[in-house]
């Protein structure tokens, strides 16, 4: 019963939010339920994935650049 929770954790952690720690917060979690479970090879797997930074999420780029203008040159579309 705990994996497909830490696996709906981590869906939301990476795709629904896009924070790269709270998703390896969760398959850090995920590695540690498995070790529990004897499943060794899912465990090395899901560190080996961890330690190669693969399906952690990158966060959009925050905030604005106040270089440029926060509303696009109106003029043009009328």
């Amino acid at each position: 019963m705990v994996l497909p929770l830490l696996t709906l954790y981590q869906y939301f952690a990476s795709t629904v939010c896009r924070d790269p720690v709270k998703c390896v917060e969760g398959r850090l979690l995920k590695i540690k339920a498995l070790t529990d479970l004897h499943l060794f090879a899912e465990a090395f797997h899901e560190l080996l994935l961890l330690s190669n930074g693969e399906r952690i999420p990158k966060r959009p780029h925050e905030g604005f650049c106040p270089g440029k203008p926060l509303v696009n040159n109106l003029d043009n579309n009328f």
